[in-house]
């Protein structure tokens, strides 16, 4: 009985083992056998999408497009002896790619292999290149705060002042200088000197960017557009505009007074240029107080504004003393 009991014990034991190096076969045939249960070729085409992630192993680099695994509309797959045929991969996440080669399905998904250089690629839209538009011959400095930087493949542009559409003025990059530009979201919010050559756009002063050199920090009293150093033609009205003086702003150039709120929402400003800079001594004083400016309107990227040339333009309201006291 003893011995018996210790033969069904033994075949117990010997037919786990059995069970479970077939199970270790069949999990290492499907985990290394991938390149091997490809399906027919359904033809070679060109396919064009976003690289949502890039996940590597010893086995396999996939790249797969559109969304992550298992959401995924097409991948691209290396297998280990042609690892040392692509660069970079790393780097291609978030980018559009053109990939060619002949398509199969695995697992009911469409992919293609990639063995050559030439069967992948980062993709520029010639369209989108050909309608860029064309310098404008000039250069120009603009200043402002970053509002947003709004990106596409084609194209990332930092708009000043306000959000588009109401933004002041930008600036442009394109796909062959994004790399040169690492860290932009960080600009949002903080005042900015660009200059460059100015692009031909008819709405918005917009400069063109190819390095960071061209970029410089302002400290936020400096964070002014950039106009003439004389004023801008008028519109030809006068107007009488009353408010609670936000700010006032101040550099070699211009000084700038935000009526109601500090930039980039003020709803109204007056600005002072140089030749009269001395006739408005002890400027900074005015913020806090209610005034009332008359004068001439002009506008400067799509704002409106009254250019200051004498002191008999400004009164300050007091409302305790219910009194209006001309500036002297």
């Amino acid at each position: 009985m003893k011995q018996a009991g210790a033969t069904r014990l033994t075949r117990a034991i010997y037919g786990a083992i059995v069970a479970a190096v077939i199970a270790m076969a069949v999990c290492a045939m499907g985990a290394a056998g991938e390149q091997d249960s490809e399906e027919e070729p359904l033809g070679e085409i060109i396919v064009r999408g976003i690289v949502a992630e890039v996940i590597k192993s010893d086995k396999v680099i996939r790249l797969n497009l559109g969304a992550p695994q298992p959401h995924h509309r097409f991948a691209a797959l290396i297998y280990p002896e042609f690892f040392g045929v692509f660069s970079n991969l790393d780097q291609l996440a978030g980018k559009t790619v053109q990939l060619m080669g002949t398509v199969t399905e695995i697992g009911g998904r469409p992919q293609i292999i990639l063995k050559e250089p030439r069967q992948l690629a980062v993709w520029r839209n010639p369209r989108a290149a050909s309608l860029a538009p064309k310098l404008a011959g000039e250069k120009a400095v603009v200043r402002g705060i970053v509002a947003e930087v709004a990106r596409s493949d084609n194209l990332v542009r930092l708009n000043l002042g306000a959000k588009a559409p109401d933004h002041r003025a930008a600036a442009i990059i394109y796909p062959e200088h994004f790399e040169s530009f690492p860290d932009l979201d960080k600009l949002v919010g903080k005042p900015v000197e660009i200059s460059g050559e100015l692009l031909d756009m008819p709405d918005r002063k917009t400069v063109l960017l190819t390095n960071k050199q061209q970029i410089a920090m302002l400290r936020p009293e400096l964070a002014l557009p950039a106009d003439a150093v004389e004023p801008p033609r008028t519109t030809g009205e006068r107007k009488t505009v009353r408010g609670l003086v936000a700010e006032v702003l101040k550099s070699d150039r211009v000084i700038r007074i935000n009526l109601g709120e500090k930039a980039p929402n003020h709803r109204y400003s007056a600005v002072i240029y140089p030749k009269h800079f001395d006739a408005f001594d002890g400027v900074e004083s005015w913020e806090g107080r209610i005034v009332e400016i008359e004068g001439e309107v002009a506008e400067v990227g799509g704002r409106p504004q009254i250019v200051l040339v004498a002191t008999n333009q400004v009164a300050f309201l007091d409302l305790k003393r219910k009194t209006v006291s001309k500036t002297k």
